[in-house]
């Protein structure tokens, strides 16, 4: 009987610390597709538009689980900011072939062009809504999941202060 105790203390723990897991990764998700989405969106309705210039590729090794590498691009575009200002972006993602568009539309609020965004739906929009999707369907399940934990808690918590 006691070895039962000990299983069923080890799995409830494990279960709880599972929902829990899943309800973190959810909420951090959905918190920072909302931030994003709403830094860009600002961008794009109250910053600057501007066309840059693919002006070269920063090259980087990217190697998969079999040991084969792959070369990697990042685009560096330069653009010219209200001021006049010629300034320079170093993109954020990677890809094994060169673009072959040379302008690229740039969004930047003009107290920091420095922190500028590459234009499009994809650079500003696809993956925040992806990542929302993703972590609203993990903090469903969590939340599903753990809504025993929830009833039990609310029981407890009742027990407890007599409410």
């Amino acid at each position: 009987m006691n070895n039962t105790k000990t299983s069923n203390f080890f799995i409830n723990t494990f279960f709880i610390s599972f929902i829990f897991i899943l309800l973190t990764l959810g909420t951090g998700g959905v918190i920072y597709s909302i931030q994003k989405l709403g830094k860009n969106f600002s961008l794009v309705v109250f910053g600057n538009k501007t066309t840059g210039k693919i002006i070269g590729y920063e090259g980087s090794y990217s190697t998969n689980s079999k040991g084969n590498s792959t070369k990697m691009y990042s685009p560096l575009i330069q653009f010219e900011d209200s001021k006049g200002i010629v300034r320079e972006y170093h993109s954020d993602y990677s890809s094994s072939s060169q673009e072959n568009d040379d302008e690229v539309t740039m969004y930047y609020n003009p107290e920091k062009p420095l922190k500028a965004t590459r234009g499009g739906f994809l650079n500003l929009f696809f993956w925040p809504f992806l990542i929302l999707g993703m972590s609203v369907l993990i903090l469903s399940v969590g939340c599903y999941l753990g809504k025993p934990i929830f009833v039990a808690m609310k029981k407890f918590m009742k027990k407890i202060f007599n409410l």
